[in-house]
């Protein structure tokens, strides 16, 4: 049997646990997100036959997922890597060119399949890793104790995430609508200490109290159904705290992540597919430049 028979939640529960080994060899602290990570009282169960001994039994309800998630201390990231490079994965992504936050690298085995790594959560605090990390729990993944956020965190982490993934995610309901005022409380009072406080709004359609956060353009490009490219980038810019900031979202403006570009190709890049894309991206922002002119004229 080969890697690919192997049905996907079994494959991405086993690739939790190589994480988890190679995150002790490296001496690195990991919290294991989303997937079959995510707690049965969010996910909820469901009564089922078993097809050997045809009793009904009753099993937790699966989170779609093709790939393992981990959030690494920050401290502990390159130390990881190195495990993980000498274990033969290949990192495909690099954390600054990912996404508008920069914050996690797409890795791959050959025989495996991939993993997300998280330096940090977007929404967030960049120190949220220590609160997170005290109040953990465990979870067994691939035959492994792996590891995991507290209910609580776990609720913020899937309603930030599903901020950040259009509209009407079912993370919403999994982790908010289905909970009791108690654990709504509870995952206010988190997310108000890990400053999180303007993603869990855009999860929960009340953004609007944060209009001039300097992150409020951001989370509202998230939940558009057609986000612009402009107005991404525009949102992008003003997310930036200071100039360093500014000058990454103007690099990476103005190049493209070769790792992205062989991730969507599906094998590495050449030189005339960069240029490619250049220009398609730039032909794709000059065209919503002078339809937002146009606009403005006619107003």
């Amino acid at each position: 049997m080969s890697a690919a028979d192997v049905p996907m939640p079994t494959r991405v529960r086993l690739i939790h646990g190589v994480l988890q080994r190679l995150a002790e060899q490296a001496g690195a602290d990991v919290l294991h997100i989303k997937g079959p990570a995510v707690a049965p009282e969010i996910m909820g169960t469901s009564t089922v036959r078993d097809p050997i001994t045809h009793e009904m039994v009753e099993v937790v309800n699966d989170r779609d997922s093709s790939d393992a998630d981990i959030l690494i201390r920050p401290e502990h990231v390159d130390r990881l890597l190195v495990v993980m490079h000498r274990a033969g994965w290949d990192f495909k992504t690099s954390f600054a060119g990912s996404s508008a936050f920069g914050h996690a690298m797409n890795v791959h085995h050959p025989t495996m399949g991939n993993a997300d790594l998280h330096r940090h959560f977007p929404g967030l605090d960049r120190k949220a890793f220590e609160t997170l990390w005290a109040d953990r729990g465990e979870v067994e993944l691939g035959h492994v104790s792996c590891p995991v956020p507290s209910v609580t965190g776990q609720r913020l982490l899937l309603l930030v995430h599903a901020a950040r993934s259009g509209p009407d995610h079912p993370d919403r309901d999994r982790a908010w609508g289905r909970a009791s005022e108690y654990e709504r409380t509870q995952v206010s009072a988190l997310a108000e200490r890990l400053h999180a406080e303007v993603g869990l709004a855009a999860a929960l359609g009340n953004l609007e109290q944060y209009r001039t956060h300097r992150e409020y353009l951001l989370w509202k490009s998230f939940g558009e159904r057609h986000p612009s490219r402009l107005g991404e980038w525009r949102a992008r810019w003003r997310a930036a705290d200071g100039p360093v900031e500014k000058a990454r979202v103007v690099a990476m403006l103005a190049t493209m992540d070769a790792g992205l570009l062989e991730a969507e190709l599906g094998r590495p890049p050449t030189s005339r597919d960069r240029v490619k894309r250049a220009l398609r991206r730039w032909t794709t922002l000059g065209h919503e430049v002078r339809a937002l002119l146009r606009r403005r004229r006619s107003r």
